[in-house]
């Protein structure tokens, strides 16, 4: 009797874990510069700043820093989100992958920071 309980209830959360819905990542769009505002939050004129500022930034620096709003993420949890979407735009360079990515969703009310290998491993020897 133990035994079939125990099945049962083994079956049950299978079937939980099964029916949970996985989230699909939706791309915001393409970048076009550092700071891609798609939740339209910044003035004009602070995006232009930003982006100057992060040129500016990768010049001395060779590390890529990309500044991004959404509205939303669809349901997204926003470490699998900043994950693909840092994938998807290849945010720095591709043999030392010095990129940084600063991600804010409004609707759901989070930020992430999802840095490249490259530079991990670098802030880990300091």
């Amino acid at each position: 009797m133990r035994k079939g309980l125990a099945l049962s209830a083994l079956l049950a959360v299978a079937g939980v874990a099964f029916a949970t819905p996985a989230f699909a990542y939706t791309s915001p769009g393409s970048p076009s510069g550092y700071v891609n505002d798609f939740a339209q939050v910044l003035s004009a004129g602070k995006t232009q700043e930003l982006d100057a500022r992060l040129a500016a930034f990768e010049q001395a620096t060779s590390n890529e820093i990309t500044v991004v709003t959404v509205p939303s993420m669809d349901g997204d949890y926003i470490e699998n989100y900043a994950a693909k979407l840092f994938e998807e735009w290849g945010i720095g360079k591709k043999n030392t992958d010095n990129g940084v990515l600063l991600l804010l969703a409004l609707e759901e009310r989070k930020l992430r920071i999802e840095v490249g290998y490259g530079l991990e491993a670098s802030s880990r020897m300091k």
